[in-house]
């Protein structure tokens, strides 16, 4: 952690002792498990002499020391190629969902669970469990499921509301518009390539279903359960998993199409 200056939005300067002063205003205390969605690009602009690497790193350091060394940080790896028939490898197949999230699975200490499409990177105490997973993405000792059993905190860095969780809630109360397909295929286990059978709960791919994104996180406002901390041009967000399982389950049964546009 240091008070270098990383970016500047509107004449104002801020450093990772900033990032952490938001986190904490957003409730993230020591000891807590987080999961990260990022979006590093609107908080505004990297000072002229900040390597990109600095800049990301900044924000992986205030994050790691948010939660401490007692606590867990946990960001989504998550990979699609496992659908396009290619096989996995869970040492080298990149993060397609962010620049931090692929500079965090390649850090030191960090594990990376082997569900080709929707593998975490996590480093903590309990690293070891929130990896070890099934081979339903969101279903039965996923980490979606963790997530909602050990009330892990979920937290978004920037402008957009990304809550993949949002599809183990789906799941759960078995929405009539996604269905359970099984993909097929090799995953580097140790030394060995191994036949894997994953189930994903899949949307059309006609794109005939839309996210409201905005509406989910309105909705979590006006429920009470959104806690939110402005960072330059942007901003830092954060929401307990009962509770985010509790509002969309209850918002869900009233208007199944309730996540939708």
């Amino acid at each position: 952690m240091h008070n270098k200056a990383i970016f500047s939005y509107n004449g104002k300067k801020y450093s990772s002792i900033d990032i952490l002063k938001s986190l904490r205003e957003v409730g993230i205390k020591e000891g807590d498990s987080i999961f990260v969605h990022s979006q590093l690009k609107y908080f505004g602009k990297i000072i002229s002499d900040t390597p990109r690497n600095k800049f990301i790193g900044s924000f992986i350091d205030s994050l790691k020391a948010s939660v401490g060394r007692e606590g867990n940080l946990i960001m989504p790896a998550f990979s699609y190629t496992f659908c396009k028939k290619e096989d996995f490898y869970p040492d080298t197949t990149p993060s397609t969902v962010g620049v931090i999230t692929e500079n965090f699975r390649k850090a030191d200490n960090v594990k990376r669970s082997i569900d080709p499409i929707f593998s975490v990177a996590a480093l903590g105490p309990k690293s070891g469990y929130f990896t070890d997973v099934g081979t339903n993405c969101f279903g039965k000792n996923s980490i979606f499921e963790k997530l909602y059993q050990n009330n892990v905190k979920m937290v978004f860095l920037g402008e957009r509301f990304d809550i993949t969780f949002m599809h183990f809630v789906e799941q759960k109360l078995d929405v009539c518009y996604r269905f359970i397909k099984k993909f097929k295929g090799k995953i580097k286990i140790g030394n060995q390539m191994k036949e894997f059978e994953f189930y994903y709960n899949v949307r059309p791919l006609d794109k005939s279903i839309e996210y409201d994104l905005d509406k989910i996180a309105r909705y979590f406002m006006s429920c009470g359960i959104l806690q939110e901390a402005r960072l330059g041009n942007s901003k830092i967000r954060c929401v307990g998993s009962v509770d985010a399982f509790a509002s969309l389950t209850q918002a869900i049964r009233k208007d199944i199409h309730f996540l939708l546009k």
